[in-house]
């Protein structure tokens, strides 16, 4: 995985540019001179064949050589589960597609590895609503304890009928110091001895999905006990979405409290991250920060909160999924928005919004009634009128028009870079767990179509 660090750093220009700052930082610049003329003469198919992998022999001999050294390096980095139980109405109420998606599939997964390993108590970070802990406790018969930042969500009313089904939730704010490894292993010590044994080998309804070959190989949960009744307080600590920080602490905590046995983690808003000089949380593991110094010190760049934002964006499978109308669609709003942002970025000011969205979808069906809806959303535009504003942004359009087609071969390679920024950070973190001494693989849980981050790090306890 050096080798896809490297790669991630040597075309760093593709990540280090906002799609809406595009006409201010203009990155285009810094491609490989023989690109720029055949990518904004590529037709949309074939630019569904560069982000596919699908080169063709007249383009550029390093754009060809860009292309496959992605499909190389990203190679079959994980393996698939597809199982899932059946939720009855009463778990379902509420929840959304793709919650049900996502609780369906996760739920299934943990059920599997708690009974493999043992486990008699789920640790829910992140637990939110309590969807999943409530599922899990419906057909697995599993005790949950649930921790949850947001008091809101503790106290939301389906907590509150959750709590009536033995679900406790608490209010934690899961980090990396030691007052919270106490808090954590106390909770759940006295959370076991505050409930009976439960027999997790009930029916658990389990629907035997099927394996994609092309997803990688089937995953198998790797315990070397096979599962018993016990007395002792055996953990699987789950996350599901754990937003920015709370994914390194969740692992950390794991590492840190001798009681978890097993991890199910999908981590989220990479952005979120902190970083420092010293890394912060990314990288995590030790191999990594060392490839990770000599390629940045190579590179003169390092990945950067841009970096993490690109590498928490949509999934290829939902770009290709777009028809060339949503496609022209997409780069005309964000050519709209990024006409406003060299204006405002040479004027030396920012928008001053009266609403949480500057506009809605209905204003870009034309640039002028764009800035019409924009003007009459945003406060005092630095006591320019109007008309001044209206005419200044129309010549900054006109200026900009001729690099329209920019973006949508920008965005096209964005797509191609997410993916392997997003792998670089999750085999990472495997690598971080591997490090520790632990069983831990990469498993493709969800459909990326109906859940963009579906990739879970499965850990266990040998």
């Amino acid at each position: 995985m050096d080798l896809a660090l490297d790669l991630c750093l040597t075309y760093s220009w593709l990540f280090d540019c906002k799609m809406t700052d595009i006409f201010i930082r203009r990155p285009w610049e810094k491609a490989p001179h023989d690109w720029t003329d055949i990518l904004c003469a590529m037709s949309y198919i074939e630019l569904r064949d560069l982000v596919k992998g699908k080169v063709h022999s007249e383009w550029p001999v390093t754009l060809q050589a860009f292309s496959k050294s992605l499909s190389q390096t990203r190679g079959c980095l994980t393996k698939q589960w597809d199982s899932s139980i059946t939720l009855s109405p009463s778990l379902q109420k509420g929840m959304s597609e793709k919650k049900r998606h996502e609780v369906r599939r996760m739920a299934s997964l943990v059920g599997e590895l708690c009974k493999e390993d043992g486990c008699n108590l789920i640790g829910d970070i992140g637990a939110g609503l309590g969807y999943l802990g409530q599922t899990l406790m419906s057909t697995f018969k599993l005790n949950v304890l649930g921790f949850e930042l947001e008091d809101g969500n503790c106290q939301n009313w389906r907590m509150q009928r959750a709590t009536s089904n033995n679900l406790q939730t608490r209010c934690l704010r899961v980090d990396t110091s030691s007052e919270c490894t106490q808090i954590l292993r106390d909770s759940f010590r006295q959370h076991h001895s505050s409930v009976s044994a439960t027999d997790i080998c009930a029916d658990s309804k389990v629907q035997q999905g099927s394996f994609s070959e092309q997803a990688g190989e089937n995953f198998t949960p790797s315990s070397s006990s096979s599962f018993r009744e016990t007395d002792e307080c055996r953990v699987c600590m789950v996350g599901l979405h754990c937003c920015g920080d709370l994914t390194p602490a969740t692992l950390h905590q794991f590492h840190t409290i001798e009681e978890c046995k097993t991890l199910v983690c999908l981590g989220c808003c990479y952005h979120r991250l902190s970083l420092d000089a010293h890394f912060g949380n990314f990288p995590m593991s030790s191999q990594f920060k060392s490839w990770y110094q000599d390629s940045a010190s190579q590179h003169g760049c390092s990945i950067n909160h841009l970096a993490l934002r690109l590498a928490c964006q949509e999934p290829k499978s939902r770009w290709l999924a777009r028809t060339d109308g949503e496609m022209e669609k997409h780069c005309e709003h964000v050519a709209f928005r990024a006409v406003l942002e060299l204006y405002s970025h040479r004027k030396g000011f920012n928008w001053h919004k009266k609403h949480r969205r500057l506009v809605g979808l209905s204003a870009f069906s034309s640039f002028e009634t764009y800035i019409d809806a924009v003007l009459e959303r945003v406060g005092d535009v630095e006591g320019l009128s109007i008309s001044m504003v209206k005419t200044a942004l129309s010549d900054t359009y006109t200026e900009c028009k001729e690099f329209f087609s920019y973006i949508r071969w920008y965005d096209a390679l964005q797509v191609m870079l997410q993916e392997l920024l997003e792998f670089v950070i999750l085999r990472d973190r495997q690598q971080y767990l591997r490090e520790k001494g632990y069983l831990c693989q990469l498993v493709s849980l969800f459909d990326d179509k109906i859940s963009p981050r579906s990739i879970a790090i499965i850990a266990q306890k040998t």
